[in-house]
């Protein structure tokens, strides 16, 4: 197991020539601190232009200034003072920008992708949206997703976010709650249990065990103030 920027995921299906998805990149820090220990590829979905400007070359990085959404094209998207509060879905007061918007199915076909290692997503309420637009193929290709859904800052409804598990669930993933004692789904994990061959015992234990034992890890590095 692993946690970088707030996310947790099996480490173990990680490993050079493994394809990663980061949506909602923000400053790189996920891709980054992942690509370095792992020497895996990283394509990095952020639509801030600002924030592009501090990004550095990574010859495992492909970073793609646009947004992850449920549909192609082009929308209204609002950078905030805030990096981690810019939206696609909110709507707040201030300036919005015109910025590209892909899907699951856009991003396999751009990229070619006929497997995907690992999706991290943190798209501040657009999360439901993309996941329902995925369709139960483009969404098998997937090993595992780690997930910031937006239920405990109000942007997506939490029946929505159990909606969506629940159709996971039925395709072979298996999910966890990796923060047991915090509000919400922000840190999600989920894994294609069938596609990795999981046995029982590993299922239980990630499912129902793996986030008492990451509790402690996390409580301290943050402590320490170390956040990859």
């Amino acid at each position: 197991m692993d946690w970088i920027e707030c996310h947790s995921f099996l480490s173990r299906t990680i490993k050079p020539g493994s394809v990663v998805l980061d949506l909602g990149a923000n400053h790189a820090g996920f891709s980054t601190v992942i690509a370095d220990r792992y020497g895996c590829r990283c394509i990095a979905l952020e639509p801030t232009p600002r924030l592009h400007e501090g990004y550095e070359p990574h010859p495992l990085m492909t970073y793609v200034p646009a947004a992850a959404s449920g549909t192609s094209g082009r929308a209204r998207f609002w950078p905030m003072p805030c990096d981690q509060a810019s939206t696609l879905v909110a709507q707040p007061e201030g300036e919005s920008i015109e910025v590209e918007c892909l899907t699951l199915r856009d991003l396999i076909t751009r990229y070619q992708l006929d497997r995907i290692d690992l999706v991290k997503m943190d798209i501040e309420g657009a999360e439901i949206d993309f996941l329902d637009s995925a369709s139960d193929e483009d969404l098998g290709r997937c090993d595992q997703l780690t997930i910031e859904f937006h239920d405990f800052n109000g942007l997506v409804d939490e029946r929505d976010v159990r909606r969506v598990l629940d159709r996971l669930d039925s395709l072979g993933f298996i999910w966890a709650r990796m923060c047991p004692n915090a509000r919400g789904f922000h840190d999600t994990m989920i894994i294609n249990a069938d596609h990795l061959g999981l046995g029982r015992m590993e299922r239980i234990y990630l499912k129902h065990i793996a986030k008492y034992h990451m509790a402690g890890p996390r409580v301290l590095r943050r402590r320490l103030g170390i956040t990859g």
